[in-house]
């Protein structure tokens, strides 16, 4: 039977119309990307035996058939979904199953796994991320030190002595640069050689147990040069902590003088003979990292006052300078040393000088018989105080000196000599003529021993003179430096006197 040509033409229509949609039908499938077997289930270990359905959908993320096994016609990389785990589900380099990868931070149907959680923050290494809210990060920041132990935040850097809350006392820290003049730690105020007074914020900060009150004043960026810190004042303050958000740079000569007897102090006064002749024993030395040196007794007549006890922290925590030296009948003895603190987020450079030594009585002291008049007494001297620099980074350049040295006990004849900056200890007070009636001073303590005793003498019963022992020396200071990695840089030629030890700043 012979067709017309209108029935072919209906005919080769009919065909393309089935093969257009046989062909529509195999772009869904593939587009869809699975196939399921009605006549397969996943095994109790989420397999599927049957190669040509290979995938497990074991809550049916992508079929909607939990425990079915399925093909899978997808593109390399492309996202399945998230399973009831909370993985993603990504196909494999074949494109003929999705793997599972483990998301930590959370999945997304459409994306797959997050970058990170949601308005959360991650540390890592040293690098805190922030989450925005589509599971990307939004930024990063590096942080100055490390990462918290939970992974959460950057760690900053705890001032010792409690001193953290202080920061936010000044909103805006000023750059304080001090020179050539004088700083009064009672009242905040600066006074240079020439020109008008500055007031800089400082308050009252802690006394603790053990320690003395402490003004503490908070700066950004700090210079010393050649200043005169006075901690002596109408408020009980016994210390001085800088705490700087920026860098400190000491040039210059710097000294630090005043301080409140700590608790436990113990030199002993000397004695004083019955007769009237009044014969006087030395007073002993303060101490602190070393004990001072004994006070030297005329012998059978007065005993020479006893030696201070070490004491303090080697960390100063609490913070506290040196004991004063012992007494005599004609005055008291010398001041122990300065307690001096600064703390910087920043890095400590100090290449000029910084001294927080003990002392000795610099002037007479009224209500003597007349026969020690403008002479030494025999008094002990102060232990050397206390410098406890912390930061990131202390450089102590050439050619930065650090001291904190113990005074020298004085004589009946004279105060010890202003020590030289070079010198590790400072001397003794010597007498004029070594007849037998005065008592040299001790030295005050050498980096390899306490403060020395001063010294003793034998009494002449046919001598009509009055006799005089030599104040005890003190005993030496602290010097505390804590780094990020326990260490700091020493210039070659650097000089530092005192008793040193490091340690590493407290991250939390």
């Amino acid at each position: 039977m012979s067709m017309t040509p209108s029935f072919r033409y209906r005919a080769r229509m009919a065909r393309w119309w089935r093969n257009s949609l046989l062909l529509l039908l195999s772009v869904t499938a593939a587009a869809c990307g699975t196939k399921s077997n009605p006549a397969a289930t996943c095994s109790e270990n989420g397999e599927c035996s049957d190669p040509s359905f290979p995938f497990c959908d074991v809550d049916g993320t992508i079929s909607g058939d939990a425990g079915s096994c399925i093909a899978v016609v997808c593109k390399t990389g492309q996202i399945g979904g998230c399973n009831s785990d909370g993985n993603a589900l990504v196909c494999n380099a074949d494109g003929t199953t999705f793997d599972t990868e483990s998301c930590p931070a959370g999945c997304d149907a459409h994306a797959g796994c997050l970058a990170c959680k949601p308005n959360e923050s991650a540390c890592v290494g040293t690098t805190l991320s922030t989450c925005g809210p589509d599971g990307t990060v939004a930024s990063t920041v590096e942080c100055q030190f490390a990462c918290s132990a939970d992974g959460e935040r950057c760690t900053s850097m705890v001032p010792s002595n409690g001193l953290l809350p202080y920061l936010d006392a000044v909103v805006l820290p000023p750059d304080v640069d001090l020179e050539n003049g004088s700083f009064n730690v009672d009242t905040g105020s600066f006074f240079p050689a020439s020109g008008n007074g500055v007031v800089y914020p400082i308050v009252d900060g802690p006394a603790p147990a053990g320690g003395v009150p402490v003004r503490v004043l908070v700066v950004h960026d700090l210079t010393l040069n050649n200043v005169s810190i006075s901690i002596d004042g109408l408020r009980p303050a016994g210390a001085l902590a800088v705490m700087a958000t920026g860098n400190v740079n000491i040039n210059g000569r710097n000294v630090v003088s005043g301080s409140i007897t700590a608790a436990g102090c113990d030199a002993g006064s000397g004695g004083t003979s019955t007769d009237a002749k009044h014969h006087a024993g030395g007073g002993g030395g303060g101490g602190f990292a070393t004990s001072g040196g004994a006070g030297g007794s005329v012998t059978s007549l007065a005993s020479g006052g006893s030696a201070g006890n070490s004491g303090g922290t080697a960390e100063l925590i609490p913070l506290r300078g040196g004991c004063p030296g012992g007494s005599t009948q004609f005055g008291p003895g010398g001041g122990g040393g300065a307690a001096f603190q600064i703390s910087s987020f920043g890095t400590i450079t100090l290449h000029g000088t910084l001294v927080a030594d003990g002392s000795h009585p610099s002037s007479p002291v009224t209500g003597d018989t007349g026969i020690f008049s403008n002479r030494g007494i025999g008094v002990g001297g102060g232990a050397g105080g206390a410098v406890l620099l912390e930061a990131p980074t202390v450089v102590i350049d050439n050619p930065g000196i650090l001291l904190t040295r113990g005074a020298g006990g004085t004589s009946r004849d004279f105060y010890p000599a202003e020590p030289s900056d070079s010198l590790p200890f400072q001397s003794g007070g010597a007498c004029v003529v070594n007849d037998g009636s005065c008592g040299v001073g001790g030295d005050g303590a050498s980096p390899t021993a306490s403060g020395h005793a001063g010294q003793t003498l034998t009494f002449d019963i046919n001598d009509s003179r009055q006799y005089a022992a030599g104040g005890g020396g003190g005993g030496d200071g602290r010097i505390r430096i804590n780094t990020l990695d326990g260490m700091f840089t020493r210039g070659n030629n650097s000089i530092i006197a005192g008793s040193v030890t490091t340690g590493k700043v407290i991250l939390q």
